[in-house]
C-alpha cells in the first residue's frame, strides 16, 4: 500500500483533513437521517460505520408515571367502553375540578371549559378532540391536569379550531401528557386561535407537540418551561390509531419504540421558547429535540436545551430555522442539523458528547446561513468531528455575503482527535462573498489531529477567512497533524476556476518550539487558486505558509513568519506532482529563523522534475532597523537565489514603505491557466502517461467553462480544439452539465434573495418583540398581546406559498439536468483504466447530488476505485478515496515519504515516527492461512480489519516479536487489510490482505 495515495504529503497529517472533510460529503448528500416524505418512513441508507456510531440515547429506567398513579375514575367520568356524548361531564358553570376521568373512546369538547387539578385515563383508543364552535371567543384550559396512557398508547390531544369563528384561546399549563402517539396537535387556522403551553411535562410520547394543518399557516403558540423526555419505550401501539394523512392506516412511527421528537412542525410559521432565563423548554433522552420540515416552515427556536439526544437536537429540512441561545448538553449526533434550510444561529452552546455541533447542507436555493454572535463550542470529548459545516449556498444579488460564520469560539481539550473546528464544503457555483471571520479557536487537545478552519473549494468565487485567532499547545510531543487552516479542492482537476478568495489578518499560533509543538501547518493550501494572502501572522509550527502542488497564481503580500521548521514551502511529492505558487512578488513578507535556531529554511521550492523549476522572484521591503527589514541568509533559502538560472531573482531588494494589503495598491490574483496547464497548452510539458491525461482534463475543464481564457487564434484555443471528440471533451461536458445543472438564474437569484430578506427582517422583528415581552404571569398573555403577536408571525409567513413553489420547480429541473449528466456520463466510451476510473468517479459524484441513498453496493463501488492505483488510475482514485466513510479513512494512507520524512534524523529528533513500519503477509493472496513477517521492536499489536473498517482478528504480541501466524479460514473471500498498532494504539503500518478460497 506504501506509494499509492499520493495528494497531500507534505503535511503528514493533511490527508486525514481532506478524507474526513470528503466523508462528510458522504453524510452532507444524504442528510443527518435522510429527507423523507411527509406520511412516509424514513429511509435506511447502508451504513459502513454503523458499529461506531453514537447509540441512541441510554437514559431509560422503565419508569412510568401511570405505574404510581391507578387512581379510581369519579362517577359520572367513567367512559372506558363507547363514545362518551359531545361535552360530558361539563356542569353548567365550565369548571371540572379534582376529577378522575377514564377515556377510552373519543372525546370531544365544543364549548368553554376549565380542567383543574384533573387526572386522565387514557385507554388504548382514546383522544381528546377539541372543536369548538360559536361566535364568540372559546376559552379551553387544563391546569394541572395528567393524561395517561400506561399499558397502549393512546392519540392524544387533538385540536381542531375550524369551527371557532371567532377564535380560540387555548391553555395547557403545569400537566402531564404521557404514553401519547402525539400529545397535542394544535391547529395553526384562524385569525385569532392561541395557545399558552406553560410548565407541563411530555413523557415517553411518540412526539410531544406537533402542528395539524401543514400548509402554510402561522401557529400563534407560546411554549415556554416544558420538559420533553423519555424514561421507558414507548407503549404498545394499537389498531385504534390514525395516520392523519390517510385514516384507513396507522400511523408511521420511525424510531418505535423510541420517543422520536419533543416538537414536530411541518410547514408552519412559529416560535417555541421565550428568551429568558427561568423560562427554558428541556428536551432530554429523546431521538430527537425539535424537527421542523416543509419549505413553508418558518421557526424560531430561542432558549432550548438539548441533552442527550440520540440524532438531532435541531433539525430542519427546508424552510428557515432560528436558533437563538439554546443549550447543547451532554450528548447527542447533531445540534442543529439543517439541509437546505435558511439559518441563523446565535448565542448557542455546545458542550458534551456531541459528534457535530452545527450541520448545514444542501443549500442549492441562495438559502442565507448565518452562524455568528458567539456560539461556543467547548470540546473535550472524542465522539466530535465537526464544531460547524456548511454547504456553501448559492449565490445572492443583494450586496450581502449568502454565508457568514463569524464571533465563534472554540475550546478545544482532552482526547479530541479527528476534529475539525469549521468547515466550508463548495459544491455551488457562487460569485457573492462567503465570510468566516472573526472566530477564535483554542486547542490543548493531546491527540492528533486537530484542524482549525477548512475549506474544500469548488468553483465559486470570493471566500474570505479574515481576523481569526487560532492557538494551539502546548501539549506533548506525539501531537503533531494540527492544522490552522487548511484548503482543498472537491476534486483537484475540477477545482481550478475561482478567483477572488482572500486569507487576511489572522494569527496562528502553537507552543513555543518547532521540534516538539503542536501546530504542523499554520496555513495549508493545497491545489486550490486564485487566493490573496495577506498580513497573516503563522508562529511556532513545522511549516509556516504550506503550498501543495499546483496552486496556480496567488499573492502572498506581508505575511510574518516566526519560528517554523520552513517558514514557506512550496512542495508536492514523488509521482510528478506539480507544486507552484506563480511568478510573485511576495511584498512585505518577513520570516524570523535566526542561523542559530534548529530550523531548516525560511523559504523552500521543492519540485520533483529535475530542470522543471518555476521563476518565483519575491520582494522584500527594505528599512534600515529592524524589525522592519530581515532578508533571510542565503543559507536560509532554498534553492540558493546567489546560483545563476532559473533561480537567481528568488529574493529582490524593493524600499517602499507601504501596506501591501490594502485595497486596489496591489492587484488580485486573476483568473487564467497555472503555469504548468500553460505549459501544456504550449506543448512544453514534460509529463506523459496517466499524469499528463490528468492534466490535459483539467486544462480542457477549465477552457471549456472559462470561454475568455481561449481566446480566437490563441495556443489555448488551439489546444482545446485539438481535443474536441476526445473522452478529455466529454468529461468535460459532464462537469459542465453538473454546474449548469446547479445554476440558478439571476431572476430566480433575485425572487430567492427577495424573500429571504423579508423574511429575514420579519423573524429579528418577532425576536425582538418576544425578548421585550413580560412573561411573570399567564395573565399577562391576553388575547391583544396574541393579536400584536400574530401581526408579526404572518409577516414571517409571507410569501411562503410563492417561495415554496419556486423551490419545488427548481428542485424539479436541478434534478431532471443531473440524471441528464448521469445519463450522459454513463454512454461515455472508454478504453484506459484512468479514463474508466474517471466514468467512475463521475458517477459516485452525480449519485450524491442527486441525493440517492447509500446502498452496500454503492459504498462497495467507492471501495472498489479508492483502492485502484493513482499510477494507473489517475486522480480519480485519489478523490475516490476522499469519499470513503470516516471509519474507512485510515485503509488508504498517503505516502509519508517526502521530504521531510526522509530527512530522518529531525523526524527522529521530533520523537515522531519515521514512517510507515514495513512489514510482509505470506501468502497474499492467501487460502487463509497467512504468515505475517513483522519489523522489530515496533508494534504491539496485529489487527485483521474488513474493507468496511471492522476489526476481525486482533493479536497482542510481546516484545520482540517478528512473525506470527494467522488462521483466517473461517473469514470471507475478498479484501482485508493488516493494521500494526503500537502501545498508544496509533497505526504505525498498513498492508492489503486478500484471501481467496
Amino acid at each position: 500500500m506504501k506509494n499509492r495515495f499520493n495528494l497531500m504529503v507534505q503535511c503528514s497529517n493533511a490527508p486525514t483533513f481532506v478524507r474526513f472533510l470528503m466523508a462528510l460529503l458522504l453524510t452532507a448528500f444524504l442528510g443527518p437521517s435522510g429527507a423523507r416524505a411527509q406520511g412516509t418512513e424514513p429511509p435506511s441508507p447502508y451504513d459502513p460505520c454503523v458499529a461506531t456510531a453514537p447509540s441512541t440515547p441510554s437514559c431509560l429506567d422503565g419508569s412510568r408515571s401511570c405505574y404510581y398513579v391507578q387512581p379510581i375514575c369519579s362517577p359520572g367520568y367513567c367512559w372506558s367502553g363507547g363514545v362518551p356524548s359531545v361535552n360530558a361531564g361539563i356542569p353548567f358553570d365550565g369548571i371540572v375540578a379534582n376529577k378522575v376521568i377514564e377515556i377510552g373512546g373519543v372525546y370531544t369538547i365544543t364549548q368553554n371549559v376549565r380542567f383543574v387539578n384533573c387526572t386522565f385515563r387514557m385507554l388504548g383508543d382514546a383522544r381528546v378532540n377539541i372543536s369548538p364552535a360559536g361566535n364568540a371567543l372559546m376559552k379551553i384550559f387544563f391546569e394541572n391536569c395528567d393524561f395517561y396512557g400506561c399499558n397502549a398508547m393512546w392519540q392524544g390531544i387533538v385540536v381542531d379550531a375550524s369551527a371557532a369563528s371567532a377564535g380560540l384561546l387555548f391553555a395547557f399549563w403545569n400537566g402531564n401528557i404521557e404514553d401519547a402517539y402525539i400529545g397535542l396537535r394544535l391547529d395553526e387556522g384562524g385569525d385569532a386561535t392561541s395557545y399558552q403551553i406553560t410548565s407541563n411535562t411530555f413523557r415517553n410520547n411518540h412526539i410531544g407537540i406537533a402542528n395539524l394543518r401543514q400548509i402554510g399557516g402561522e401557529l400563534n403558540a407560546e411554549i415556554r418551561r416544558n420538559q420533553f423526555f423519555q424514561t421507558a419505550n414507548l407503549a404498545a401501539r394499537v389498531g385504534s390509531l390514525i395516520d392523519d394523512n390517510d385514516p384507513n392506516t396507522p400511523p408511521l412511527m420511525p424510531g418505535y419504540p423510541l420517543a422520536y421528537a419533543g416538537v414536530k412542525y411541518v410547514s408552519v410559521s412559529t416560535t417555541i421558547g421565550v428568551n429568558l432565563h427561568a423560562e427554558v423548554n428541556l428536551f432530554r433522552c429523546l431521538l430527537n429535540g425539535l424537527i421542523t420540515e416543509g419549505s413553508m416552515s418558518r421557526v424560531t427556536s430561542v432558549n432550548n436545551t438539548f441533552e442527550t439526544i440520540g440524532e438531532r437536537g435541531i433539525g430542519t429540512t427546508n424552510g428557515r430555522m432560528e436558533a437563538i441561545n439554546c443549550r447543547f448538553r451532554l450528548s447527542g449526533l447533531y445540534g442543529i442539523a439543517t439541509d437546505g434550510a435558511v439559518l441563523t444561529a446565535s448565542s448557542n452552546q455546545f458542550s458534551g458528547n456531541w459528534g457535530i455541533g452545527i450541520w448545514s447542507v444542501n443549500n442549492l436555493n441562495s438559502q442565507l446561513i448565518r452562524i455568528h454572535q458567539n456560539n461556543t463550542f467547548t470540546i473535550n470529548s472524542g465522539s466530535w468531528t465537526v464544531g460547524i459545516l456548511v454547504e456553501r449556498p448559492q449565490s445572492t444579488d443583494f450586496g450581502v455575503p449568502a454565508c457568514i460564520i463569524d464571533h465563534n469560539t472554540f475550546s478545544v481539550a482532552g482526547d479530541v482527535k479527528n476534529f475539525t473546528c469549521i468547515t466550508l464544503l463548495d459544491l455551488v457555483d457562487a460569485f457573492d462573498e462567503a465570510q468566516i471571520t472573526w472566530n477564535t479557536i483554542n486547542v490543548t487537545s493531546t491527540q492528533v489531529p486537530v484542524y482549525g478552519i477548512g475549506a474544500v473549494l469548488g468553483n465559486s468565487d470570493n471566500l474570505y477567512i479574515e481576523e481569526n485567532v487560532i492557538s494551539y499547545g502546548p501539549v506533548g510531543i506525539d501531537f503533531i497533524g494540527g492544522f490552522g487552516i487548511v484548503l482543498t479542492p472537491v476534486v483537484d482537476f475540477v477545482q481550478n476556476a475561482s478567483q477572488g478568495h482572500v486569507v487576511r489578518h489572522n494569527t496562528i499560533t502553537g507552543a513555543n518550539t518547532v521540534l516538539t509543538g503542536p501546530l504542523h501547518c499554520a496555513i495549508h493550501s493545497a491545489s486550490v487558486q486564485g487566493i490573496e494572502y495577506c498580513d497573516n501572522d503563522v508562529d511556532y509550527s513545522s511549516f509556516g505558509l504550506h503550498f501543495v502542488f499546483d496552486c496556480g497564481d496567488v499573492a502572498l503580500r506581508q505575511n510574518h513568519m516566526h519560528h517554523h521548521r520552513i517558514g514557506l514551502l512550496i512542495a508536492g511529492s514523488g509521482g510528478g506532482l506539480m507544486p507552484g505558487i506563480g511568478p510573485q512578488f511576495g511584498r512585505g513578507n518577513t520570516w524570523n529563523i535566526p542561523l542559530g535556531d534548529c530550523v531548516d529554511k525560511a523559504v523552500k521550492h521543492e519540485v520533483p522534475s529535475a530542470g522543471f523549476v518555476i521563476t518565483s522572484p519575491f520582494r522584500v521591503p527594505e528599512f534600515t532597523n529592524p524589525p522592519f527589514r530581515f532578508m533571510p541568509h542565503n543559507s536560509k533559502i532554498s534553492p540558493d537565489p546567489t546560483m545563476l538560472g532559473p533561480n537567481q531573482n528568488w529574493f529582490l531588494e524593493l524600499v517602499v514603505d507601504t501596506d501591501y494589503c490594502a485595497p486596489g495598491l496591489e492587484a488580485e490574483p486573476t483568473r487564467k491557466l497555472t503555469a504548468y496547464e500553460k505549459k501544456l497548452v504550449d506543448g512544453l510539458s514534460p509529463y506523459t502517461g496517466t499524469t499528463l491525461w490528468d492534466l490535459k482534463l483539467r486544462a480542457y475543464t477549465k477552457l471549456l467553462l472559462r470561454p475568455e481564457l481561449r481566446l480566437a487564434g490563441s495556443p489555448e484555443e488551439a489546444f482545446f480544439s485539438s481535443l474536441a471528440n476526445t473522452t478529455i471533451s466529454s468529461f468535460g461536458q459532464v462537469i459542465q452539465m453538473m454546474g449548469n445543472s446547479l445554476a440558478m438564474s439571476a431572476a430566480d437569484r433575485q425572487l430567492f434573495d427577495n424573500y429571504n430578506t423579508a423574511a429575514q427582517q420579519a423573524a429579528e422583528n418577532l425576536t425582538a418583540w418576544d425578548t421585550s415581552q413580560d412573561y411573570s404571569s399567564t395573565d399577562n398573555l391576553t388575547e391583544t398581546w396574541f393579536a400584536a403577536r400574530l401581526v408579526l408571525l404572518r409577516q414571517l409567513s409571507a410569501n411562503t406559498a410563492n417561495q415554496a413553489a419556486l423551490e419545488a420547480s427548481r428542485n424539479a429541473l436541478v434534478s431532471a439536468n443531473l440524471q441528464n449528466a448521469l445519463i450522459y456520463n454513463a454512454g461515455i466510451s472508454t478504453s484506459q483504466t484512468y479514463e474508466a476510473a474517471n466514468k467512475a468517479l463521475y458517477d459516485i459524484w452525480l449519485r450524491r447530488l442527486l441525493q440517492e441513498p447509500m446502498t452496500q453496493a454503492y459504498y462497495n463501488q467507492i471501495l472498489a476505485l479508492a483502492q485502484q492505483d493513482p499510477a494507473s488510475a489517475g486522480h480519480a482514485a485519489t478523490a475516490a478515496a476522499n469519499f470513503v466513510a470516516p471509519c474507512d479513512r485510515y485503509l488508504f494512507p498517503y505516502d509519508e515519504g517526502d521530504e521531510v520524512a526522509q530527512r530522518g534524523p529531525a523526524r527522529h529528533q521530533e520523537g515522531k515516527p519515521l514512517g510507515l513500519a514495513e512489514f510482509r503477509i505470506t501468502p497474499n493472496p492467501s487460502t487463509g492461512l497467512v504468515e505475517v513477517s513483522l519489523p522489530a521492536n515496533m508494534a504491539t499489536s496485529f489487527v485483521v480489519m474488513n474493507a468496511y473498517g471492522q476489526t476481525v482478528r486482533s493479536v497482542e504480541m510481546a516484545e520482540g516479536t517478528r512473525s506470527i501466524s494467522l488462521d483466517l479460514t473461517q473469514l470471507p473471500s475478498g479484501l482485508y487489510w493488516g493494521v500494526l498498532l503500537d502501545a498508544q494504539g496509533h497505526r504505525i503500518g498498513i498492508e492489503a490482505l486478500s484471501l481467496n478460497h
